[in-house]
C-alpha cells in the first residue's frame, strides 16, 4: 500500500515536471544524465532514454557546451550558478534561454555521533533548469535599438529634445540644446521654461506656451524669443510638444523639440531688406515694372506702372490676369495696330507671353499707345520668365528717344537732299550766270528791234526765276552765303511791319508781342526779313476765312535737357521769334513734312514748297533752333531760336552803292574761272562795263602771269577752282606779294572756300552766280573803293 502511495506520488511528481514550463535535467558528477523532463526532450529532440547516461557534449553545439562546461565544474564545488546563453534548437533555430544550476548535496554521517551533519555534505550532481527567454531578448535588443536609433537621431539632428515632467519641470534636455541653442542644460533641469526665459510674466510667446502647457495642449512651431544662457546671444526657436498620459489617463508630463531659427530668420529679415532695396530701386526708376506668377496672375507692379495705366485708362491692379490686361488695352483701344482684329491680337499676345522661355535674352518689341488724353506714347517692352514659372514685364516710355530717333532720320534726311541740291545749284547758277549774262549783252544790242528786246526781257524773267530757285535751294542746304551781324529783333520787325500787313490783307489781323531788353542776336539780318515774311504768308494762306497772325519776341535760354533731346542744338542763350496762327493747323503726317524741299499742301502753280525749307535752312545755318507746334482746327506756333550776340552792341553797316558809279575806267582785271563758257562772259561783260582783262583757268595759271610782270587792280576768282588751288588761298597767295591787289570773289557754291559755316569772312566781297551785268559792276566799284591801309592804299582815281 505504501509502495502503491509512492508510486502515485512520483507519477504525480513526474506529470508536474514534464508541463513545468522549463527544461529541467539531473546531471550527477561525472557530466552525466540522470534525469531529463518532457519539456527538455521536446527542446532537443530526442528521447529521453537516448538521453540518459550520455554526456551533455554528445547533445549540446560545441560552442554552447564550451561556454557552459566551466559553470557545470563550478557548479559541483558547491557554488549555484546562473546565466544566460544561446542553445541550438531541434529544427536548428538558436534561441535565447535562462540557464540556473543549483548543486545537490548528498550528507555524509559523522564518525561520532552517526548522524550527518552539514559541513559534512557533499555534491552528488546539480540540477539544470533552463527557461526560454528569447521572445523577452527579442524585445530588449529591440527596445535597445530603438532607444540607440533615437539617440542617434538626438545626437545628428540639428533640433534639440526636451521633456516636462508633470509639474512642468524640465526633466531631460537633449545636448544639442547647448551646442545649437546656446542653453547650459544645468541650468534648465528642475525649473520651468518660462521661470527660466521669462521670470516677470512679460512676454507674449512664454504666456501662450505656459497657457498651451498647462491646458495639455499639443502645439507646433510655437516662436520663441530667448536669450542663450551659454552664449549670451539672443535667439529665436520654433517649439513643437505632445501631451504624455499613462495608460490610465493621468498627465505624467510633455516630450517635444526645438529648433533654433535664428539664422532663419536673420537671412528672411537680409532678403526682406534686400527685397525692400529692390522694390524701392523700381519705383525709382523711369520703367514700369509687373510681376506675375505662373499662373499669369499680377503680384507686383510699381508707381510707374499705376500711372502708365492710368494715362492709358487701364482698370488693372494686383491679382488680376494679363489677360485681363490686353483685355483693358483692348477695350481703351490704346494700340491702333489691333484695331478691326482685337481678338485674333490678344490671341498672339497670350501665346508670346505662354511661349517665353527661361533664357536670358528673353522677349522685346516696341509698342505704340494712344493714352486717353490723345498723346503717344512709345515704349520698349521686355518680358523675361525665370525658372520658378514668374514672368517680369518692364516697359521703358521712350516717347523722348524715337522724336529723336525721328528727328535724326530727318536731320540725316534734309542734309542729304541738301547735298544734292547744293551740287545740283552749283553747275545750275554756272549755267544760269552764262544764260543770264549773254542775254546782258544781247539786250544792248537790240534797241532798234522791240519785239526782240521783249523776247529778250522774258528769257531774263525765266533766267532769274531759275537763279531765285537756286538761292532757295542753297538756303535750304545751309550753303547761301551769310553775312551775320548783331540784330535787334524788335527792331527789324518793325521795318516790315507794313509790308507783312500789306502781304496779310485786311481781313487778318496782326498783333505784336515785343518783349522789353531783347537780347541782339547774331544773324542775317535780310534773311531773317525773308524767314519771317514766308512765315507770315503761309500763315496767311491757312487763314482762308481770316484771323488773327501774332508775332512774339522773348529772350530764351534752352538748358542741357532740352537741348540733348534735339538733334543739332546746343544749350545756352537765345533770341525767341515766334509766329502764331489761328488758321486750320496740320495733321501730323503734314507736320513731320513741312520743311522738306518741294512738299506742298497747296495746289499745283499755288506754291513752290521751298518757303519753309528755306526758313528751316538758314536757322540751321544761323545754329539756331526751329519747333513746330500745331492743332488741327486750332492754330499753329513756329518758334524760331536764334543765337544770342554776346559782346556785340551795334550791327556792322554794310554800305550800299549807286548804280550811277559803276562804270570802269580801264582798271586792269584777272579773271580766274575754270568753266569756259562763264570765264568768257564774264570778260566780255567786263569789257562792255570799261575794264581790261585778262583770264585765266586756274590758280597756279594766274600765278603764272602775275609773276610775268603784268600789273592789276583787282583779281575776280571763282571760289572753287581745279588744280590743288582754290580761290582763297590764290587771294592769300596774292595778297602775300601784291598787297595792293583788290579781290573779288564769284561763286554759286562755295564748299566753305571762302565761307566758315556758311558765314562770309570779314574782308571778303562775294559776287553771287548767276548774276546780271548790273551785279558785277556794283560788286566792282564796292571792292574799288574799300578802304585800304596807307601803306597799300592806290588812288585808281575815281
Amino acid at each position: 500500500m505504501a509502495e502503491s502511495i509512492l508510486r502515485n506520488r512520483e507519477d504525480v511528481l513526474q506529470q508536474v515536471i514534464d508541463n513545468v514550463p522549463a527544461m529541467i535535467a539531473y546531471i550527477d558528477t561525472d557530466l552525466r544524465y540522470r534525469f531529463v523532463n518532457q519539456q527538455y526532450v521536446d527542446l532537443v529532440g530526442i528521447d529521453a532514454d537516448a538521453i540518459i547516461g550520455k554526456r551533455p557534449e554528445e547533445f549540446l553545439d560545441s560552442e554552447v557546451f564550451g561556454f557552459a562546461r566551466p559553470m557545470m565544474e563550478q557548479v559541483l564545488t558547491g557554488v549555484a550558478v546562473q546565466f544566460e546563453n544561446k542553445i541550438i534548437l531541434k529544427d536548428g533555430r538558436r534561441s535565447w534561454v535562462s540557464v540556473k544550476f543549483a548543486p545537490d548535496f548528498e550528507a555524509v554521517p559523522s564518525a561520532q555521533a552517526g548522524k550527518a551533519e552539514p559541513e559534512n555534505r557533499v555534491v552528488r550532481g546539480f540540477y539544470a533548469l533552463m527557461v526560454d527567454i528569447d521572445e523577452r531578448k527579442r524585445a530588449e535588443e529591440a527596445q535597445e535599438e530603438s532607444e540607440q536609433r533615437f539617440r542617434d537621431i538626438v545626437s545628428a539632428s540639428s533640433d534639440w529634445f526636451w521633456e516636462l515632467d508633470a509639474d512642468f519641470k524640465m526633466s531631460y534636455l537633449s545636448d544639442r540644446a547647448e551646442v545649437v541653442g546656446g542653453i547650459q542644460i544645468e541650468q534648465m533641469i528642475g525649473k520651468t521654461p518660462w521661470s527660466v526665459n521669462d521670470p516677470d510674466g512679460q512676454d507674449r510667446f512664454w504666456r501662450e506656451c505656459r497657457g498651451l502647457i498647462e491646458a495639455h495642449a499639443a502645439f507646433r512651431d510655437l516662436r520663441c524669443q530667448y536669450k542663450g544662457s551659454a552664449d549670451g546671444k539672443v535667439h529665436h526657436a520654433a517649439l513643437s510638444g505632445l501631451p504624455l498620459f499613462d495608460v490610465a489617463g493621468t498627465f505624467i508630463g510633455y516630450r517635444g523639440s526645438a529648433n533654433d531659427i535664428t539664422k532663419e530668420l536673420d537671412a528672411i529679415k537680409e532678403r526682406e531688406r534686400v527685397q525692400d532695396f529692390f522694390v524701392k530701386a523700381l519705383e525709382m526708376l523711369n520703367v514700369n515694372f509687373a510681376l506675375y506668377d505662373p499662373d499669369e496672375v499680377m503680384i507686383y507692379r510699381n508707381d510707374t506702372f499705376k500711372k502708365f495705366a492710368k494715362g492709358a485708362g487701364w482698370n488693372i491692379g494686383l491679382g488680376d490676369r494679363y489677360e485681363d490686361l490686353l483685355k483693358e488695352i483692348m477695350a481703351s483701344g490704346a494700340v491702333e495696330e489691333m484695331v478691326g482684329r482685337e481678338q485674333e491680337w490678344i490671341e498672339e499676345r497670350l501665346q508670346s507671353f505662354r511661349a517665353l522661355g527661361t533664357d536670358e535674352q528673353g522677349a522685346h518689341f516696341r509698342v505704340r499707345y494712344r493714352w486717353l488724353d490723345g498723346s503717344i506714347h512709345w515704349t520698349d517692352s521686355s518680358r523675361i520668365r525665370t525658372a520658378e514659372g514668374y514672368t517680369l514685364a518692364g516697359n521703358i516710355d521712350v516717347t523722348d528717344l524715337v522724336a529723336r530717333e525721328e528727328q535724326l532720320r530727318q536731320a540725316q534726311k534734309m542734309e542729304a537732299v541738301g547735298q544734292l541740291t547744293g551740287g545740283i545749284a552749283h553747275d545750275f547758277n554756272n549755267i544760269l550766270a552764262v544764260v543770264l549774262g549773254n542775254l546782258d549783252l544781247l539786250t544792248d544790242h537790240l534797241d532798234e528791234l522791240p519785239e526782240c528786246s521783249k523776247l529778250t526781257f522774258k528769257a531774263i524773267r525765266a533766267a532769274e526765276r531759275g537763279a531765285l530757285l537756286t538761292q532757295r535751294l542753297l538756303a535750304f542746304s545751309r550753303q547761301q552765303p551769310l553775312m551775320p551781324t548783331p540784330t535787334n529783333i524788335n527792331a527789324l520787325v518793325n521795318g516790315i511791319e507794313e509790308l507783312l500787313r500789306g502781304a496779310l490783307g485786311e481781313q487778318h489781323e496782326l498783333e505784336f508781342v515785343r518783349a522789353a531788353g531783347l537780347w541782339r542776336c547774331e544773324v542775317d539780318p535780310s534773311q531773317v526779313e525773308n524767314a519771317v515774311l514766308n512765315l507770315a504768308i503761309n500763315a496767311r494762306d491757312s487763314m482762308q476765312s481770316g484771323g488773327r497772325l501774332t508775332i512774339e519776341t522773348a529772350n530764351a535760354h534752352l538748358d542741357d535737357e532740352y537741348a540733348a533731346a534735339q538733334v543739332e542744338l546746343s544749350p545756352g542763350q537765345y533770341v525767341m521769334l515766334a509766329v502764331t496762327d489761328t488758321g486750320c493747323g496740320m495733321p501730323p503726317d503734314v507736320k513731320a513734312r513741312i520743311f522738306e524741299p518741294f512738299f506742298t499742301t497747296k495746289e499745283i502753280g499755288q506754291g513752290s514748297g521751298l518757303g519753309l525749307s528755306m526758313v528751316y535752312g538758314f536757322v540751321k545755318q544761323s545754329g539756331g533752333h526751329i519747333s513746330v507746334y500745331s492743332e488741327e482746327g486750332e492754330g499753329t506756333t513756329i518758334k524760331i531760336y536764334l543765337p544770342r550776340a554776346i559782346g556785340q552792341d551795334e550791327p556792322n553797316v554794310v554800305q550800299s552803292h549807286r548804280p550811277g558809279d559803276s562804270a570802269g575806267r580801264g582798271q586792269r582785271v584777272l579773271v580766274v574761272e575754270d568753266e569756259q563758257l562763264v570765264r568768257e562772259l564774264t570778260r566780255d561783260l567786263l569789257e562792255d562795263l570799261g575794264y581790261a582783262v585778262v583770264t585765266a583757268d586756274t590758280g597756279r595759271a594766274a600765278l603764272e602771269i602775275l609773276e610775268g610782270g603784268e600789273a592789276f587792280e583787282v583779281l575776280l576768282s571763282d571760289a572753287v577752282l581745279p588744280g590743288g588751288m582754290n580761290g582763297r588761298q590764290l587771294a592769300e597767295a596774292v595778297k602775300e606779294r601784291w598787297p595792293a591787289m583788290r579781290v573779288l570773289y564769284m561763286s554759286g557754291y562755295t564748299e566753305n572756300a571762302i565761307i566758315h559755316h556758311g558765314r562770309l569772312d570779314r574782308d571778303a566781297v562775294l559776287l553771287q552766280k548767276p548774276f546780271r551785268k548790273k551785279d558785277l559792276a556794283l560788286k566792282m566799284r564796292e571792292v574799288l573803293t574799300q578802304e585800304m591801309p596807307e601803306d597799300k592804299a592806290r588812288d585808281w582815281g575815281d
